[in-house]
């Protein structure tokens, strides 16, 4: 029986060896399959990560974008104010420009018939004074009335010119001989 227990004890040795074998396999098979999980939920892991940093990544650029249009739209509206403005102000200026040159206009039309009018009271004066025979009075109130006259040195028709032709000829005819000297020339 010997040969037969020692096959039997060999087969069980064979048996044990190949258990173990298939153990050991099994074993590694498992550390495998464990290394493999631990390297899938790694992977798993990593591929979340950056999945979550591209959705945060996008909705920082969506962000970044909303907000940059709101800033350009702001821009763009504060240009329009602006620009609405300096066309109020424009327009403001022009009115006043407006305005300024009609009161400029009036202004000035009434500067030249207050001249006018200070023309023909001093031809009135120097036709008085003509009257009175004080020739150098007359003389010198008519050219002053010709002086102040709106339109000089080209004036047309003024008392004025009228008065200080008056005056010139009154006062001119007495120096020459046969003319008859008036009583304020007697008695100076």
């Amino acid at each position: 029986m010997r040969p037969i227990g020692g096959y039997l004890a060999a087969c069980r040795e064979k048996e044990k060896a190949v258990q173990e074998t298939e153990a050991a396999r099994l074993r590694a098979e498992a550390d495998l399959q464990r290394e493999k999980a631990a390297k899938l939920s790694e992977v798993a892991a990593a591929q979340e990560a950056k999945e979550k940093l591209q959705r945060r990544t996008t909705k920082l650029i969506a962000g970044l974008s909303l907000a940059a249009t709101i800033t350009i739209g702001w821009i763009a509206f504060l240009n329009h104010q602006k620009a609405l403005a300096v066309e109020d102000e424009i327009r403001q200026n022009n009115e006043l420009r407006h305005d300024n040159e009609l009161q400029s206009n009036k202004l000035a039309d009434g500067q030249v018939r207050l001249a006018a009018g200070q023309s023909a009271l001093l031809a009135k004066m120097s036709a008085q004074a003509r009257e009175r025979s004080q020739w150098d009075s007359a003389y010198r109130l008519a050219v002053y009335g010709l002086r102040v006259h709106p339109s000089f040195p080209q004036v047309d028709d003024s008392p004025a010119k009228y008065a200080l032709a008056a005056a010139l000829q009154k006062g001119w005819l007495r120096w020459f001989p046969g003319q008859v000297a008036s009583e304020h020339d007697r008695v100076s």
